[in-house]
């Protein structure tokens, strides 16, 4: 995967990615999956891959998402600003939908630098995967599933493209 796309964007915010964390962004099948203890960095990488996906895929529909929406803000997303923060990469995504509880985020393309055919990625809160279904989704990032119900698996599924 690189440490850039197109040359316009640092992914890694000036970090090197761990061994397993690189395996996983490098990683080419339909489903891909990274577990460890906490602290190993695996919602980090994730948030890399999505960035990586959404600015590189023009037209590019992700998710995000995680089973409590408290947990959701509180920790995935306060992850993924900590990743890409507003003061260097305010520029290449915004929040849309609202301040303190997002409907998502929009990423320019890399290539053109345009949100017009850039991406863009849903928050959702996995116990609510209703409003998704019959979507055409190109990936989503499931943080913690663990937590889950084992059919959120199966909408997941469903949501992305075949």
């Amino acid at each position: 995967m690189g440490d850039t796309t197109s040359g316009i964007l640092d992914l890694y915010n000036g970090k090197t990615p761990r061994p397993t964390q690189q395996k996983f962004l490098d990683d080419t099948h339909r489903f891909c999956c990274l577990a460890g203890n906490r602290g190993s960095m695996k919602t980090t990488a994730a948030c890399w891959r999505t960035m990586f996906l959404a600015a590189t895929i023009p037209r590019n529909l992700g998710l995000i998402g995680r089973w409590k929406q408290t947990d959701l803000y509180s920790t995935t997303i306060r992850n993924w600003v900590d990743c890409y923060p507003r003061d260097k990469y305010g520029g290449i995504w915004e929040f849309f939908g609202g301040d303190l509880h997002p409907e998502g985020i929009r990423v320019r393309n890399a290539a053109s630098g345009s949100y017009d055919d850039g991406s863009i990625i849903f928050l959702a809160t996995l116990q609510m995967m209703d409003k998704y279904r019959g979507g055409n989704f190109g990936f989503f990032f499931a943080d913690q599933m663990e937590e889950c119900h084992p059919s959120v698996w199966g909408d997941l599924v469903k949501i992305l493209r075949r």
